[in-house]
């Protein structure tokens, strides 16, 4: 039995990721129930739409959101707990720090498994097309947690096997464990808000986005005068085009070519949605 608030924080760390992969998977499932990419155009001009949800794939981002909330809020009540042993240790009431052989197993064994579930995660994000931004999440905890697991195992083995001042070791290093987590998912908790929010991108990285598409779509060049705005928002780990357009020739013929531009945005790679305005 060890009284290691190190051990207890990796411990915690451990079961908040069972319960938040629940959230995960069941956020990736809900996400496959709506319309998926590509098929927005073919939906939404039917009389009635089949699909339960529009926009599903933002509820991956949510999940990753709600998976960020969690892991602070956790990680500040673990920090409190941390000051109050650090304070315990001052006033000579804390009891004797306890980490033995079978400890020290427990943590070698959570840093070997989170390091090789890392490196999983993150081949599988690079190959996957489905759940991606719920790989990343794991791969970024994984991550944390090999690091901050490592910081907590010298802090405990300091703490237990030498003493005296070094009694500190441990409930610091459960503190800088945790303050490591809550600030990684801190920022990643902000980059969810803001791509929720519909984050506006730079303008050299829309142009040359907008340049990259343009040079590979099929279309007729000719009825395109001038393109007078172009801008792509953030939505989930997509982005929503909105293009004004200067066309040439007659009102029906625009309108086609705004199809056929709207079509061909909404295929490519990392587009949820295109609105072209003539």
């Amino acid at each position: 039995k060890s009284n290691s608030m190190a051990l207890l924080t990796s411990f915690m760390d451990n079961l908040l990721d069972c319960l938040s992969g629940i959230i995960l998977m069941t956020s990736s499932f809900i996400a496959k129930r709506g319309i998926q990419k590509g098929e927005y155009q073919q939906n939404i001009h039917q009389s009635m739409i089949q699909k339960k949800f529009l926009y599903s794939n933002r509820f991956e981002n949510l999940g990753v959101l709600v998976f960020a909330v969690m892991m602070g809020t956790i990680s500040a009540i673990l920090i409190k707990e941390s000051v109050e042993e650090v304070i315990k240790i001052s006033n000579n009431d804390a009891e004797t720090m306890k980490f033995d052989g079978y400890s020290t197993g427990v943590f070698i064994f959570n840093i070997v498994a989170k390091f090789i579930m890392c490196v999983w995660c993150w081949i599988a994000a690079k190959r996957s097309d489905e759940m991606v931004e719920t790989l990343k999440a794991y791969r970024d905890d994984h991550r944390n947690d090999t690091v901050s697991n490592l910081v907590g195992l010298i802090g405990a083995v300091l703490s237990s096997k030498l003493g005296g001042d070094l009694r500190y070791c441990d409930p610091i290093a459960a503190i800088l464990l945790c303050i490591y987590i809550l600030i990684n998912w801190s920022v990643t908790a902000i980059e969810q808000i803001q791509s929720f929010s519909g984050k506006l991108l730079g303008q050299k990285e829309t142009n040359a986005f907008l340049i990259k598409m343009l040079c590979t779509f099929e279309f007729d060049a000719s009825q395109l005068k001038e393109i007078r705005s172009f801008n792509c928002y953030e939505s989930g780990e997509n982005v929503i085009v909105e293009i004004i357009v200067k066309t040439e020739g007659s009102v029906g013929e625009g309108h086609q070519l705004c199809q056929q531009l709207q079509d061909q945005f909404e295929k490519a790679d990392g587009v949820e949605r295109c609105f072209v305005h003539v």
